[in-house]
């Protein structure tokens, strides 16, 4: 309550009315710590835990999504005083995958850490919308990033096994530019296959996993 509520007037809410922040909110027959509210309308809720709680952990998560979800609650914070986590609750199939954002009020810059509250949990904004356009964007903008970063290794991996003729011809001209002698295209692509188990690179989620192949000695 000390680092919630001041947070919370701070961005314009109205902590003293109940009907705005309505603290231990009842969701079916359980409660959620508070439900940001407007117009008799659950907008958003919070849940806090202890400051020495992993919010990382699945319980967290899933309970605070399922009643948010439940409610059709569109934006929801999970938050133990210093890191303050942001979720879509209807967006993404699992969980993890729901959160688009997260604020550490003592690891970030203060005025990073103002604007982003002031962007996604202001009054005005929640009240405008422009919270949950804000939030969607973002939530849109990791999903592409993650879709990218799984994507590369396979892209990556096509080319050298083909081998693509635009890297044989890179290759070759950039072998004549050392010593003076462009090789045959059918020589570099034969030295791309050879290689080709050292070249490939695992896929994104497997690259902490084990290690790539060992290349074939060359005869």
């Amino acid at each position: 309550m000390a680092i919630i509520q001041p947070v919370l007037r701070r961005l314009g809410w109205d902590t003293e009315n109940v009907d705005e922040v309505c603290p231990e909110f009842s969701v079916e027959k359980r409660r959620v710590d508070y439900a940001l509210r407007v117009n008799n309308r659950s907008l958003v809720f919070i849940e806090a835990k202890k400051p020495s709680e992993d919010l990382e952990s699945q319980n967290h998560q899933e309970q605070l999504l399922d009643y948010s979800f439940r409610q059709t609650v569109e934006l929801a914070v999970l938050t133990n005083g210093v890191t303050w986590s942001f979720y879509l609750p209807r967006a993404g199939v699992n969980w993890k995958s729901r959160k688009f954002y997260t604020v550490d009020i003592i690891e970030q810059e203060a005025s990073n850490v103002a604007s982003k509250f002031v962007e996604l949990l202001s009054k005005k904004n929640i009240e405008s919308g422009k919270s949950l356009q804000y939030a969607e964007s973002t939530h849109k903008g990791k999903l592409k990033e993650k879709a990218t970063q799984e994507a590369l290794p396979e892209a990556w991996n096509r080319i050298i096994g083909e081998p693509d003729s635009l890297l044989v011809e890179l290759l070759a001209e950039r072998t004549e530019r050392i010593c003076s002698y462009k090789p045959e295209l059918p020589e570099v692509s034969k030295f791309l296959r050879l290689y080709e188990p050292q070249f490939l690179l695992l896929p994104f989620e497997e690259q902490d996993g084990p290690k790539a192949p060992t290349p074939r000695t060359p005869p």
